[in-house]
């Protein structure tokens, strides 16, 4: 009996572990599979003078791809709007370059990534310029 026990025990852990499918497999079973944060910037960027450039990270996964939506400090903030900062394709990540005229980017940033199944949110992001 302590035997048959000990299956039930097994099996029932085995049935009910959640399993992370890589996407490459997803793409070719067309799973669908909710957005997740797979890469951010810290929680504090901070601008130091000698940095030539500022990324702020938002990297994602699911099926279908997500899209990728910033706000700065709690409003709407679209990085493709501004010719200043440079965008990386099919990603969240943009990069502020360190052009002199860092304090228009002070603040709080965050990131949305969602498709048709859901959003993933990724932390908050300072970026911090000191004054000098």
């Amino acid at each position: 009996m302590l035997k048959l026990s000990l299956i039930t025990c097994i099996y029932a852990f085995h049935t009910t572990t959640a399993i992370d499918i890589p996407l490459e497999v997803l793409g070719h079973v067309n799973i669908e599979q909710l957005p997740t944060i797979t890469d951010q910037a810290p929680s504090s960027l901070i601008a130091f003078p000698f940095d030539e450039s500022f990324p702020v990270t938002c990297e994602a996964k699911g099926n279908p791809e997500p899209e990728f939506q910033w706000k700065k400090n709690g409003e709407d903030f679209d990085p493709y709007l501004d010719p200043r900062l440079m965008k990386e394709e099919n990603s969240g990540t943009f990069v502020i370059p360190n052009n002199g005229n860092l304090t228009e980017y002070q603040g709080t940033y965050r990131c949305y990534a969602s498709n048709k199944l859901g959003t993933a949110i990724s932390k908050e992001i300072e970026f911090i310029v000191p004054s000098e």
